[in-house]
């Protein structure tokens, strides 16, 4: 959705606004206003029914945002985090409207980011930092699970051992085959899956039995 700053189209826009609507986000009204207040002029670009885990490639009016922004205008936003869900995503996007030449302001707590600026640069570096070292936490914490568990061999097996076999459908598979059914009639009538049928056969079958390893029923003429 795209508040206009003039229905006429005359005044050159050089002032946006971004903002993310969800049912999560309760004062999404104060936010548009807060917003409009920043500037008399002021387009806004309104997500809607947008999730903030999805990416901003994906969102119809960021792209839209990024058609008609150019260098030398301001973005105003409420927070910064309205371009990503977790810190360290906002690097990218903030890196490349830096680049345009476009300056980033918050409403919620007044802060900016500028084109070519020291300050700016850090900052993102921070951020930056701030998710390659969540990541590197993060991994850490999965290899020390995954050690934990080997070093304990009986976590590892109830945690990795699958889901446990329905014996009670296996027992009735084996007795369908050794009715002489098809292995197709038997996945119909036990209401598996023909794979489930073929591997309950492989391993119930006993030495030297032999079942119908067909799945469907053919007459030869004589």
């Amino acid at each position: 959705m795209i508040w206009p700053a003039f229905s006429n189209g005359c005044f050159p826009m050089s002032y946006f606004g971004y903002l993310r609507r969800s049912p999560k986000i309760a004062d999404a009204d104060q936010r548009i206003q807060a917003i409009k207040q920043q500037q008399q002029h002021v387009t806004l670009f309104i997500e809607q029914g947008v999730r903030g885990n999805v990416s901003l490639h994906h969102r119809p009016a960021y792209r839209q945002l990024l058609e008609q922004i150019s260098p030398g205008d301001t973005l105003y936003v409420w927070w910064f985090n309205e371009f990503y869900s977790q810190v360290g995503h906002g690097y990218a996007p903030l890196k490349h409207l830096l680049e345009r030449g476009v300056r980033i302001v918050s409403i919620f707590y007044p802060f900016e980011l500028m084109p070519n600026d020291a300050k700016s640069d850090a900052i993102l570096d921070f951020i930056q930092g701030q998710h390659v070292a969540q990541q590197h936490s993060r991994l850490q914490c999965a290899e020390a699970s995954r050690q934990q568990l080997k070093n304990h061999p009986e976590q590892w097996q109830a945690k990795y051992k699958g889901r446990p076999a329905n014996k009670e459908k296996h027992q009735l598979i084996l007795q369908l085959l050794e009715q002489g059914l098809t292995l197709q009639n038997v996945a119909e009538q036990a209401r598996v899956s023909l794979s489930t049928v073929k591997r309950v056969k492989a391993k119930g079958k006993p030495s030297g039995h032999s079942y119908r390893n067909h799945t469907s029923t053919t007459t030869k003429k004589a």
